[in-house]
């Protein structure tokens, strides 16, 4: 019979809602406001968060990332 893999420990996130980003991949630079943590979703239990965005003056848009594409930016 085959063994259950072992559960992932679970990490602290490194971001909070309402924290300033920076998306490393996709749009470089573009910065963003995470709304969201969507808890260990990802490939290997990788964190997501959903992320606000202004694109430019008129369009806005939210989408998610996971924390390895995103960096904190500082107050």
């Amino acid at each position: 019979m085959k063994k259950s893999p072992k559960p992932v420990k679970p990490v602290p996130p490194r971001f909070r809602v309402g924290d300033r980003v920076r998306i490393l991949h996709g749009w470089v630079g573009l910065l963003g406001e995470v709304v969201e943590d969507r808890g260990n979703l990802g490939v290997g239990g990788e964190r997501i968060y959903g992320v606000h965005m202004k694109v430019d003056q008129w369009n806005e848009m939210t989408t998610e990332f996971p924390e390895s594409s995103l960096e904190a930016v500082p107050a």
